[in-house]
């Protein structure tokens, strides 16, 4: 069965109207990134602007326009001694990109449930990443150098990285505009959220010129004499620095000889420059040079990141000439504990910690710990396309879904939506287009309007990883939860299905369904949700 079927007779339902380019996205894409951030993390984050004073807990930054930003070692006692990236530093970084659709993003573990990056300068991605089939010819796994005084910076780079440390190992969210800016044109749409894991490898700090004296603490040679034609900007610069300024040929050069050693880029030549007149010749070109190997520096393994020994690299412009012999990751030198602190937001949870790297991390599901999903609620509110919920949240980041109201659909008034602005007319997949975030949903094909109502009324929302998978088939899972979800996603069912897990995105819609005769099961109290 095909999922599109579900999605063409729900279409039937509500008649779904246009929708153009223009749209305002960035604040409704704001709050979901917060409550993606904070939601997927423990323990939880808070914004910076709400941290307790003498709290150590996790938080994040709020970096320009929306760049939200979050440093996983900030309070490393050694890191006020690491150098800071400043307006004219010169960074380099190890940097992995995702486009994501608010679901966890995965960086470890199985290879099979890693989060695919559209982009990566890690070498310890390789591999993996054309194991999966893909093309990284075009990709450089070198540490990826950023120039912070570079007028050409992408929009979001300069706001992520400014204030971090050397050593730091940073998340950054965003949506592709806040990125790349409004004039952007790609292949991915400019709401899509997007995010950027990366470590700051070096920090080359760059002393700033001052703009009031732009030749502060240079020594003037004296003699020096600028020679051009009278009225030309030479004059011009002349008479401003206190240099002296003649007319005519320079009477008698004074040559200073420098040789200039060839490299694998390019030839040696021997340059000469007048100390008068400032004239500059150049002669005795040779040929360049093969490459110069020197020894790479050895990086030690961490927990989760392997080590490297050996290999070679060109002195002259840094190719990778032997590969470096890769060492595995440590892996966790675990503690496991049971949290027994009865007022902790974590009590019951099995408690891990790393006696090498000092994580600490918590398993949600086990142990004796119970969501209690009374910590915060969040309210979306419906919009002419999107459909309106409430979702709830258990201190440990758990949480889920309920309350869905139907997308409240336009209301042209003489052609124009009062509410949005919308014109009346098809949607011709622009930046209000409910599938617009979905890059392999091609909205000239016939199932468009049938896939924007089951996004639009909440009735699906992907597979993950910015997919929708169109063609692919459906399960018995999506089936009940699209028809749950239609029903208002009602709660506090009891799952009586043995291959239903407690606490998945379908155990109540299963439970539900169950408790309505609407499905029976396959027998011997199981459901096969994923057939």
């Amino acid at each position: 069965m095909k999922r599109l079927l579900i999605i063409c007779l729900s279409a039937a339902l509500v008649s779904l109207a246009g929708c153009s380019d223009d749209e305002d996205i960035q604040p409704a894409q704001k709050e979901k990134i917060v409550s993606f951030l904070t939601g997927t993390h423990a323990p939880r984050l808070v914004a910076e602007e709400n941290l307790e004073e003498g709290s150590n807990q996790p938080y994040y930054t709020v970096s320009g326009d929306a760049v939200y930003r979050y440093i996983t070692d900030i309070y490393n006692p050694d890191r006020v001694n690491w150098p800071e990236v400043t307006p004219t530093s010169t960074v380099k970084i190890t940097f992995r990109a995702y486009v994501f659709t608010y679901a966890n993003i995965v960086t470890t573990g199985s290879e099979n449930n890693w989060t695919v990056p559209y982009y990566t300068n890690d070498a310890a991605l390789k591999s993996f990443l054309e194991g999966r089939g893909l093309n990284t010819e075009w990709w450089t796994f070198e540490p990826l150098t950023v120039d912070m005084r570079h007028p050409g910076i992408i929009k979001g780079m300069a706001d992520a990285l400014l204030g971090c440390r050397e050593g730091d190992a940073v998340e950054v969210y965003m949506t592709y505009n806040m990125a790349y800016g409004d004039d952007y044109f790609g292949i991915i749409p400019k709401e899509s959220p997007i995010a950027w894991f990366f470590t700051v490898d070096a920090v080359d700090p760059v002393d700033p010129v001052d703009p009031e004296n732009p030749f502060g603490g240079l020594t003037k040679i004296d003699g020096f004499v600028i020679r051009g034609t009278a009225g030309t900007a030479a004059q011009t610069y002349a008479v401003d620095n206190e240099f002296t300024f003649e007319t005519g040929a320079c009477a008698a050069h004074q040559p200073v000889t420098e040789t200039v050693a060839p490299t694998c880029c390019t030839g040696g030549f021997t340059r000469t420059v007048c100390a008068v007149c400032g004239a500059v010749t150049a002669s005795g070109n040779t040929a360049p040079v093969a490459h110069k190997p020197v020894a790479n520096d050895p990086i030690e393994a961490t927990c989760t990141r392997p080590g490297y020994t050996g290999g070679t690299h060109c002195a002259f412009c840094g190719l990778t000439l032997t590969q470096p012999t890769q060492t595995p990751a440590l892996g966790h030198d675990e503690v496991v504990a049971t949290e027994e602190y009865e007022y902790s937001a974590y009590y019951g949870m099995i408690r891990h910690y790393c006696r090498r790297c000092e994580l600490k991390w918590y398993d949600t599901e086990g142990g004796g710990h119970v969501h209690d999903y009374t910590y915060r609620t969040d309210t979306v509110y419906p919009t002419c396309i999107n459909a309106g919920y409430t979702e709830h949240f258990c201190a440990c980041g758990e949480s889920y879904r309920d309350g869905y109201i139907p997308a409240l659909g336009h209301d042209y008034v003489n052609g124009v939506c009062s509410r949005c602005g919308n014109t009346e007319g098809s949607c011709d997949g622009g930046a209000r287009c409910p599938s617009k975030p979905y890059p392999d949903v091609d909205t000239g094909r016939w199932y468009h309007e049938g896939i924007d109502h089951a996004i639009a009324h909440g009735l699906m929302n992907g597979v993950g990883n910015g997919m929708f998978e169109p063609e692919s088939s459906m399960t018995r899972a999506m089936l009940v939860t699209v028809l749950w979800r239609y029903a208002g996603s009602p709660a506090g069912w009891e799952n009586s299905f043995t291959d239903v897990p407690n606490g998945s995105w379908f155990t109540q819609a299963v439970a539900w369904a169950a408790e309505n005769g609407i499905v029976n099961g396959v027998g011997n109290n199981k459901f096969e949700p994923v057939s």
